[in-house]
């Protein structure tokens, strides 16, 4: 939103953490590189968003799955 942070801004992964489903990237995850100050409206939509593709990706895996 480019508005001046708010002294409650929050921290958000740009890269989310789920996306790691092998545990080989956790380090460079966690790391300031991958960090991002937003405001709590921007950082609540970002969530929201993300949770919708996570839950799109888990039902993927599941149907894949079951298929085997």
């Amino acid at each position: 939103c480019w508005k001046m942070l708010p002294s409650t801004f929050q921290t958000d992964h740009r890269i989310p953490l789920y996306t790691d489903q092998e545990g080989l990237h956790t380090e460079f995850l966690n790391s300031a590189a991958n960090l991002d100050c937003l405001c709590n409206d921007c950082h609540a939509a970002k969530t929201q968003r993300e949770s919708i593709i996570y839950k799109d990706l888990l039902q993927s895996l599941r149907a894949r799955g079951k298929r085997r």
